[in-house]
């Protein structure tokens, strides 16, 4: 049987940079839908709706027709961001991989990639 593989941390943790050295998984990923999203007009609570009821049906789909593992790359950081994929995702067994990183490491690739994003958003992460 395939495995769902959920990676969890911050945004600019490393999560994609890591997926590029592991073969034989399909990708899923939350940046993706996001980047496709943020090119309309949605409120926020319309993009995350759009954004999930988007990711579940690519990882179901890739479940109906791929015989391996299947990873699901987006922050997730609380189990209230993956319950709509826990309660919708059937026929495959997932697991949950928390991402561990430095906030100087996060940081870094923040300066590099998410200038628009934030730093209050990676800071909270290291508060709570």
């Amino acid at each position: 049987m395939s495995n769902l593989l959920i990676l969890v941390w911050a945004p600019c943790s490393w999560k994609t940079t890591y997926l590029k050295t592991i073969a034989d998984y399909k990708i899923v990923s939350s940046d993706k839908e996001i980047n496709l999203l943020l090119k309309n007009n949605y409120s926020q609570n319309e993009k995350n709706i759009i954004w999930v009821k988007n990711s579940i049906s690519k990882i179901q789909k890739h479940i109906n027709t791929w015989e391996k593992n299947i990873i699901y790359d987006s922050t997730n950081l609380t189990i209230i961001r993956r319950k709509d994929i826990l309660d919708n995702i059937k026929n495959i067994d997932i697991k949950v991989i928390n991402f561990v990183s430095t906030f100087n490491s996060i940081y870094s690739n923040w300066v590099k990639r998410w200038k628009d994003m934030k730093i209050e958003i990676v800071l909270y992460l290291f508060i709570i």
